[in-house]
């Protein structure tokens, strides 16, 4: 800070040295401030040398105005005033100002120069007297046409301090009526003479005003206030002359206050940076042009200000269009533009807090903590989106897992977990730790909720004739779905009963059965005491097929061994077992060879030992495959995914057994069954004698939904592909 003080300290002295009055700058903009001070230094004294050639008699002003001029803040105001005295008293210096490139380039500088300093020595009425010299001075015209107007000039000063008689003759080249003076004595010439000489010099006063003054502003003004002068010149009173000569000094007082107040306006503007094509100090023609446009500028300039007012916050937010604005700013023919801009700006403000709004609605919906985003969004929108963008792919996992959360079952069990979990997602410090730890807890939690329902979906397959036809077992809960089950095995169940009664619930299946096999059996026992014998035992039988299927799931995942089985439960038997008399199958269409993926199909093709599955399939399939009814062909593509599925669980089969498969299901089928009548799997045999089923009519659809069930029921089940320890009893 002590070097810059310093460095301030030699300057001023520098500047002062030059005759100027000045403090050295202090402060946080001191810099800045010494640069402005140099510049009003060097301009002011520019000003000085303008001052100076003002020529003798003019004395008075020129020491005025430098002393004004030693505080280099008054520059500009002087620089008018002097504009000014040039310009009603010596506005040669200032054509010759503008003009002097002109001499210059022809080389005539120094010639331009002398001219003025011979006008200097003259009166500056005798040169005001004879315009054709500014003329020729505007048109740089060669020495031969200006030397014999400046000798005409000069001769003319000579004549001023000539005697009265010269005076006499000038008062009759100004049109004065001198025929009293002649016809009075030498000494009423002489006083009338001298009275009419003032008179005289008013009135030249008052034409040198008028033209120099007021006839640039308007012509017909300055003939109107000329023609003033004749009447008072014609009757040579001093009342009518002082009227005319107030009159036009008010007209002149009027239009240089004008031209101040305009080009003080102009300046001023441009100080400020806005772009006006005006050369100052202006002419007196110029001023009416641009007293004309100052409005409409006014207005302009307004307009400009109100935008970069409204323009100025949104620039924080897109500083890449502030050097766009900026330059934009001081043209006045881009009002238009710069409103544009600002409607852009604005449109981009408002989009991205659209954006933000939006993006934090819907986090707010899933219940996310919002409230370190929200107050942010009106001042800082840009900014916010992309911190929003930034956490939206870790969001979309946090909402992922809540909307997981919010479906997941919890009427058996998890409903505190689930709320937990919930509520250090939707915190605002949520991590991925936590989001991680959800998700291991989800998968477990689905997985067991997924385990339970097949449990219970086994058990409802046993209570399918008693299961009502308008209930659909996908809509109810875990817990809806045991009472449900609890109710049919106690009671019949009634069409339009909302909800199950309220009885005992059967125990959870899933932990009851894993950990308490025994102790569940007798618990169902106890529960079922007074229902019949046959129904007791086919949920007995679903009750042991689960434990079974659990014990061995278990094995397989602890002891990771495999086996060959080629057995099904007793209950598939019983699916399949003879209930009446059955029937060939015919050799029909392309559709059956599909099926069964073979090319041709005999009498004999399903002839056991063979697969009681198979055959059924195909004596199905032979009662829908000629029907047209839309009923029936539906029926029969059903049949289609049982079809797969019994062939892969062939080819698995013949694969254990080291043979090949791929020949299609009938040939692999055929190939298994002859396997097995000659070497029986382990466990219950599968049936592959003649299936001799009595099946529905044609026209019975239900009867044939219902059988259709029953054998993808027997394909379907997990004990066609796993060894069971012990076969279950039927």
């Amino acid at each position: 800070m002590g070097d810059e003080e310093g460095q301030f300290e030699s300057r001023i002295k520098a500047l002062r040295n030059r005759g100027f009055d000045v403090v050295a700058p202090t402060g946080d903009l001191a810099s800045e401030e010494m640069l402005r001070l140099e510049e009003m230094v060097e301009y002011a004294a520019k000003v000085r040398v303008k001052v100076l050639d003002l020529p003798e008699h003019r004395s008075d002003e020129r020491q005025r105005l430098l002393s004004q001029l030693t505080n280099p803040m008054d520059a500009n105001s002087v620089d008018i005033e002097l504009s000014g005295l040039l310009r009603r008293h010596r506005p040669w210096v200032i054509l010759a100002e503008r003009l002097r490139a002109t001499w210059s380039s022809e080389g005539r500088s120094l010639e331009l120069t002398h001219v003025l300093e011979r006008l200097d020595a003259i009166d500056d009425a005798i040169v005001m007297g004879s315009p054709r010299i500014l003329s020729m001075i505007e048109g740089a015209s060669p020495t031969r046409d200006i030397e014999p107007v400046l000798l005409e000039i000069e001769r003319r000063q000579r004549r001023r301090v000539e005697a009265l008689e010269g005076m006499l003759e000038m008062l009759r080249e100004h049109g004065w009526d001198l025929g009293k003076i002649e016809a009075g004595t030498i000494e009423e010439q002489f006083s009338e003479a001298e009275r009419i000489y003032e008179l005289d010099a008013i009135l030249s006063r008052c034409k040198r005003k008028i033209e120099n003054d007021i006839r640039p502003f308007g012509r017909n003004i300055a003939e109107r206030l000329m023609n003033g002068i004749s009447r008072a010149q014609s009757t040579a009173n001093e009342d009518g002359v002082n009227r005319i000569k107030s009159e036009i000094d008010a007209c002149s007082d009027d239009l240089s206050q004008r031209l101040y107040v305009v080009e003080s306006r102009i300046a001023a503007w441009q100080s400020e940076g806005f772009t006006i094509p005006a050369t100052l100090p202006l002419l007196a023609n110029e001023m009416l042009t641009w007293e004309v446009r100052l409005p409409e500028i006014s207005d302009q300039i307004e307009s400009m200000r109100l935008i970069w007012t409204q323009i100025e916050p949104h620039l924080y937010q897109w500083p890449e269009y502030r050097a766009l604005a900026e330059r934009t700013l001081g043209h006045l023919g881009a009002v238009d533009a710069l409103d544009v801009l600002l409607q852009g700006l604005q449109a981009k403000t408002d989009g991205a807090k659209s954006d933000c709004n939006s993006r934090l609605e819907k986090w707010n919906s899933n219940g996310i903590d919002i409230s370190y985003w929200a107050p942010l969004v009106a001042s800082e929108p840009r900014a916010v989106l992309q911190e929003l963008d930034d956490q939206q792919p870790f969001i979309d996992l946090v909402i992922g897992n809540i909307n997981r959360l919010e479906s997941l079952d919890t009427s058996i069990d998890g409903e505190g977990d689930v709320e937990n979990w919930l509520q250090k997602l939707r915190s605002r410090s949520v991590g991925m730790d936590v989001v991680s730890a959800v998700q291991d807890w989800l998968n477990l939690a689905t997985k067991r909720r997924e385990r339970h329902r097949h449990y219970l979906n086994n058990a409802k397959m046993n209570l399918e004739h008693v299961w009502p036809s308008d209930l659909d077992s996908r809509t109810l809960d875990l817990a809806m779905y045991e009472a449900t089950i609890s109710n049919l095995i106690s009671e019949p169940y009634k069409p339009n009963l909302s909800k199950p009664r309220a009885v005992k619930k059967l125990p959870t299946l899933i932990p009851v059965v894993k950990k308490k096999p025994i102790q569940f059996s007798q618990e169902i026992n106890q529960e079922i005491t007074d229902l019949e014998v046959q129904i007791e035992k086919k949920l007995i039988d679903v009750q042991k097929e689960n434990v079974d299927s659990k014990m061995i799931e278990n094995h397989e995942q602890h002891e990771n061994a495999s086996s060959d089985s080629d057995s099904i439960q007793s209950e598939d038997v019983d699916e399949l077992e003879d209930d009446g008399e059955g029937g060939d199958v015919v050799p029909s269409s392309k559709k059956l060879l599909e099926l069964f993926g073979v090319d041709e199909i005999d009498s004999n093709s399903f002839t056991p030992p063979l697969d009681v599955r198979v055959q059924r399939m195909a004596r199905i399939a032979n009662i829908l495959i000629n029907r047209d009814s839309i009923e029936h062909q539906a029926l029969f593509a059903d049949l289609r995914p049982i079809a797969k599925k019994l062939e892969s669980w062939t080819a698995e089969r013949l694969s254990r057994r080291h043979a090949s498969s791929g020949d299609g299901l009938l040939n692999d089928a055929r190939a298994l069954g002859e396997r097995l009548a000659d070497i029986p799997g382990p466990g219950a045999a599968m049936p592959l004698e003649q299936d001799n089923f009595k099946l529905p009519d044609v026209d019975d659809l239900d009867g044939l939904k219902l059988i259709i069930k029953r054998l993808e029921k027997s394909v379907m089940l997990p004990s066609a592909s796993i060894q069971v320890p012990e076969p279950v009893e039927s």
